[in-house]
């Protein structure tokens, strides 16, 4: 059956609902992180022996504390076209950590906690790009694709797919960590933003303006103490 907009404007209630329900349960618990990756690479023109790729790895906990804020350690020399457009200079790349010891991090924390990612497939396939070049295990854990969920709140009817499907939403110049200003740390703040959009939304009637104070005093997530947030990382063993 093809859909059709209702007097709100939504195309499938029931689907909206499901993202809202999400969103309330994702702010009732604090299983849950938000992980972004941001990839810079060269399509041609790089040296022999430079690396062609530079990724950052940003997790966010549910109380907007940021748990990881890192530039993974190239395995080569990088070129300083690179560098540009990945918006980082030769000090970062100093002090950036290699990948085994990010992988170790990750491993303890996605075995505790659910990760909720923009384009959860895209984000998976980054690490796990980085597992094999680096020969460590995949790391296994349970995403939440938000911009499915997001796409579902929304639900704007694709035209072009004869009223079939929804327009997939995809973020905002400011937050789209393809460019050099944004880092993945923005995109893990304004996604947290998008669950409390839909978390503080009206289930049967036309959301009002969302206000965000409101929503964070009713929806207020269960935290425990800054030791346990920090576990669910593996954070605990003295690691920054």
């Amino acid at each position: 059956m093809k859909n059709s907009e209702d007097k709100f404007g939504y195309s499938n209630r029931l689907d909206r609902n499901r993202a809202i329900l999400l969103g309330r349960d994702l702010l009732e618990m604090n299983d849950w992180v938000v992980l972004s990756c941001k990839e810079s690479a060269l399509l041609g023109g790089a040296q022999a022996g430079d690396a062609t790729e530079l990724v950052s790895i940003s997790v966010v906990g549910p109380g907007d504390r940021a748990l990881m804020d890192v530039l993974v350690r190239p395995n080569g020399a990088v070129n300083s076209e690179l560098l540009k457009l990945h918006g980082c200079d030769s000090a970062h790349i100093f002090n950036a950590p290699p990948f085994s010891g990010i992988h170790k991090i990750l491993q303890a924390g996605f075995a505790r906690t659910r990760v909720i990612a923009w384009n959860s497939q895209k984000v998976k396939n980054t690490l796990s790009r980085l597992c094999e070049s680096t020969n460590l295990p995949a790391l296994k854990t349970v995403y939440v694709d938000l911009q499915t969920a997001y796409t579902a709140f929304l639900g704007e009817i694709d035209h072009s797919s004869n009223g079939d499907a929804y327009k997939t939403v995809v973020l905002p110049p400011q937050t789209d960590c393809s460019t050099a200003e944004v880092t993945p740390l923005t995109e893990c703040r304004y996604l947290l933003t998008l669950v409390q959009e839909m978390a503080g939304s009206s289930q049967s009637t036309e959301a009002a303006a969302f206000d965000k104070n409101w929503s964070a005093a009713f929806y207020k997530p269960k935290l425990g103490p800054t030791q346990k947030l920090k576990e669910f990382l593996g954070l605990d063993n003295g690691q920054q």
